[in-house]
């Protein structure tokens, strides 16, 4: 079915990419915090935890940790929008935090249990081509952001049932053909995008696909080709 609803904001929350590792940074730079963040030891990614990405991420993207306070423990369980399972990190939801961009060397690709991942209202233009490393994803929240089109890395998303990629700024060729890929996605929210004005036939090869939302586009109408799922 498609669907039109008038709270856009009431969503529930190919082949797989792989990126080589960054090498291990030789420094951090100085950032400036509103309180006293440790600095982050330095190892190679291959050896970084889940642990160190996170506190990386908390040290290079400094408002995190202004938006949320819980931020400045050491323990990672008590970290708001942080999910963890016998060590390892199964969701991070950073919605709010206007960070602007992902700092390069928070390797998010080393989370591979993470399954829940939640980024919106971030000022984002691109996700990480890491990300494209945790396959597990199954729900992505990442809508009001300045995407121009679809992130790479969510193409590696086998397992993703729900995206939400709506309020951003999908140009015309901002979902690519390679949509197809995303064979578990049974909802799809490209609402709110108002230059997307065409979609590319392959979105009918999504296998799983049973709800897509698009109104609020620059499309008058869905494409005739969208019947099938009507």
């Amino acid at each position: 079915t498609i669907r039109h609803p008038t709270d856009h904001l009431a969503h529930a929350m190919g082949p797989c990419l792989s990126t080589p590792a960054p090498p291990a940074p030789t420094a951090y730079p100085d950032v400036e915090h509103s309180w006293n963040c440790p600095k982050p030891e330095l190892k190679p990614v291959d050896e970084q935890s889940d642990e160190d990405v996170l506190k990386i991420l908390r040290y290079l993207a400094p408002n995190i940790a202004k938006e949320r306070e819980s931020w400045r423990s050491e323990d990672i369980s008590t970290w708001q929008g942080v999910g963890v399972s016998n060590g390892r990190v199964t969701a991070l939801e950073i919605d709010r935090c206007w960070i602007g961009s992902f700092p390069g060397q928070a390797h998010l690709g080393r989370l591979t249990e993470l399954t829940h991942f939640s980024c919106a209202r971030n000022n984002l233009t691109d996700l990480p081509d890491s990300l494209a490393d945790c396959v597990k994803i199954a729900k992505c929240q990442c809508h009001a952001n300045d995407f121009e089109k679809i992130p790479e890395a969510c193409y590696a998303w086998k397992n993703m049932y729900f995206f939400n990629i709506s309020i951003t700024k999908l140009g015309p060729d901002g979902v690519s053909p390679r949509v197809k890929e995303l064979e578990s996605v049974q909802l799809f929210a490209l609402d709110v995008n108002p230059r997307l004005t065409k979609l590319p036939r392959e979105i009918l090869e999504m296998k799983s696909l049973n709800n897509l939302i698009c109104d609020a586009t620059g499309m008058a109408e869905a494409p005739d080709f969208l019947a099938p799922l009507k």
